[in-house]
């Protein structure tokens, strides 16, 4: 195929996608068809080569060195497995790790960019004879597991009443989850949507732009 015609493709299925603006019409789901087909062929493709072959091979290889990857490969598994099987009930432990480490990613990365670098100052200023070269790391480290913790508390149901010898810390586990891993469920899923929002701008930008592009380039050879 001549490289001078993936313009002239890539401009018909632009158009193709764009035309979901005038209503759902065969045209547009002939393109999306063949778009989600491409990217799940291609980011399966790329997840086989790039990520899980290796990864098995590292486990096979040296299972003493790298037996944590297998973990998280279980527990991305509890995710397959939850979306085959909706009743099987065994995605709440890695959905509530990955929001727990992505809240408190979020919540330390906000901390260390504005609220420590000025605590610092603060206390610098304060007590000059304090040392601060450590703790803010250890602050940090500690977040993130108050962070981690709230959000799978959050995520936890429990169908049976605790005992009297536990009742205060199913309360306390309770209240975390309602109170701080709720917050940081809405802190980091607002982030993470305008974050969607903007990556959504900046494609439209692109194709308006690739569009422009191309029919320039297109009418300068119809000349």
């Amino acid at each position: 195929m001549p490289a001078n015609t993936y313009p002239i493709i890539g401009l018909v299925l632009t158009v193709a996608i764009g035309s979901r603006l005038l209503g759902r019409n065969v045209v547009f789901r002939v393109a999306l068809s063949l778009l989600l087909g491409t990217a799940a062929g291609y980011g399966l493709a790329m997840l086989l080569r790039g990520a899980l072959v290796p990864r098995i091979q590292l486990i096979i290889q040296q299972p003493r060195q790298y037996w944590h990857l297998g973990v998280f490969m279980l527990l991305g598994l509890g995710l397959v497995v939850q979306s085959l099987w909706p009743k099987a009930a065994v995605d709440e432990l890695p959905l509530g790790i990955l929001a727990g480490v992505v809240s408190a990613v979020l919540l330390a990365g906000a901390l260390a960019g504005s609220g420590i670098p000025q605590l610092r100052v603060l206390v610098g200023q304060t007590l000059p004879g304090i040392t601060t070269s450590a703790w803010p790391d250890i602050l940090r480290a500690g977040l993130m597991v108050i962070g981690t913790l709230a959000v799978l508390a959050a995520f936890h149901r429990s169908g049976s009443s605790p005992s009297a010898s536990l009742g205060w810390l199913a309360k306390s586990w309770s209240w975390l989850g309602r109170t701080l891993g709720r917050g940081l469920l809405l802190f980091s899923g607002g982030a993470l949507y305008a974050g969607l929002l903007m990556a959504l701008y900046r494609i439209l930008v692109s194709r308006v732009d690739y569009l422009q592009q191309t029919v320039t380039s297109i009418l300068e050879v119809l000349r």
